[in-house]
């Protein structure tokens, strides 16, 4: 399992080879201990490609089986539905076989298309993207650097220690800030 990067969105839209099949999933119920349902779940959405395998794309029994063996082998990994996070996203196509698990919920589906659907693997590209935070108050500045799932503590030179040298007041003006500041925190704590 890897993180969904640019390279993988364009491998994906750049393949050729057809059909293409794209299977979304939510996995919350993980969180539950729910892990038969996931694997129920996802052997209702691999037989809705059979179908659609079957109806639109000519295969047989024999052709789809072999063309979804690496998927329902899957099915049966307790591990890997133990070890889901908010969704799951599967792309299989001849000789390709992928899975994400997403840090995003996703809804249920299965497409078969000359094409993979990546709408929903695209928003786990953008909720992926990394932000800095810059912590301002009275005693100590932090800068840190984020991301869904992670905060790291960035070491800057020459970084104020405080709101009073960050906005190079005098003790008088400092003391007149503290007092909004303080206000405003009383707000804060009672609503």
């Amino acid at each position: 399992m890897t993180e969904v990067k640019m390279e993988i969105l364009k491998d994906l839209i750049q393949c050729q080879e057809s059909p293409c099949v794209s299977i979304y999933m939510s996995t919350k119920a993980v969180h539950k201990g729910e892990f038969k349902k996931l694997e129920i779940k996802f052997k209702n959405l691999l037989q809705e490609v059979e179908e659609k395998l079957k109806k639109y794309w000519g295969f047989k029994q024999r052709d789809v089986d072999e063309f979804l063996e690496e998927a329902v082998e899957i099915t049966s990994e307790r591990n890997f539905w133990q070890e889901q996070k908010e969704g799951l996203a599967v792309f299989i196509a001849p000789d390709k076989f992928e899975y994400y698990k997403l840090s995003v919920d996703s809804y249920d589906s299965s497409n078969v298309s000359y094409s993979f659907n990546i709408k929903q693997l695209i928003a786990e590209f953008r909720y992926d993207q990394e932000y800095y935070l810059l912590a301002l108050s009275p005693n100590h500045n932090q800068l840190y650097k984020t991301s869904r799932n992670n905060i790291e503590k960035i070491e800057v030179e020459d970084l104020p220690s405080n709101i009073k040298e960050f906005l190079n007041l005098d003790d008088k003006a400092a003391e007149k800030h503290q007092f909004y500041y303080n206000m405003l925190l009383q707000q804060y704590l009672l609503i």
